[in-house]
């Protein structure tokens, strides 16, 4: 399914509770991430803190949206 395939983006099989966890910006690569947590409630360490870019350098960024439910047109 579409939502199956959007998943496969990135697979993390551990869980990562450090602060402070970044990434390195790697052309044609993305990071995929949960805010909400099994029972659909904030998950407090998925807080996200865009950086600056570095010198003689360019941000890019694309937000996609998901949801657990469907929405009601």
């Amino acid at each position: 399914s579409l939502h199956e395939r959007f998943c496969d983006i990135l697979t993390c099989d551990e869980n990562v509770t450090e602060h402070g966890l970044r990434f390195r910006p790697i052309a044609g690569n993305t990071v995929f991430w949960y805010n909400m947590d099994e029972y659909g409630q904030v998950d407090y360490w998925t807080v996200h803190a865009g950086r600056p870019p570095g010198e003689n350098g360019t941000k890019i960024g694309l937000n996609v949206w998901t949801r657990l439910e469907k929405f009601p047109v």
